[in-house]
């Protein structure tokens, strides 16, 4: 590889990396992590800053469980139950007590929610 290529390569590179930062930092997951962080950084008599850092923070949990809330219907995850109990039952997971975790995970990933999330949806809605 010449030098120049590399260079360019190189610049590419780090352009995506900052701009896969900016978008994770604009993400609800990076400005929690943001949140946490000057949390953690005040000082423990800062009463005034941590309570309005704890409130940020609780707003945005509060928009990710009505936001849970809303795609989670009693509906739908009736459904999203019956449909689980029937890949366990046919095998896909593993057989017995024996679970699959590789098989699992992929197909989580191909639904779009995980069994923690069904878990927190049967809590949610007393199933």
């Amino acid at each position: 590889m010449e030098s120049r290529e590399y260079w360019e390569n190189r610049d590419a590179e780090i352009a995506a990396k900052s701009e896969a930062d900016a978008a994770y930092w604009q993400s609800e997951a990076g400005q929690m992590e943001a949140l946490t962080r000057k949390l953690n950084s005040l000082d423990a008599r800062d009463d005034e800053g941590r309570a309005a850092v704890l409130a940020e923070i609780q707003a945005i949990q509060d928009a990710q469980e009505a936001k849970f809330a809303a795609e989670w219907t009693r509906e739908v995850t009736i459904a999203r139950r019956v449909e689980w109990n029937k890949m366990v039952v046919s095998g896909k997971f593993g057989r017995g007590k024996r679970v699959d975790y590789a098989a699992r995970r992929a197909t989580e990933k191909a639904q779009g929610w995980t069994m923690d999330d069904l878990v927190k949806a049967i809590k949610l809605h007393n199933l």
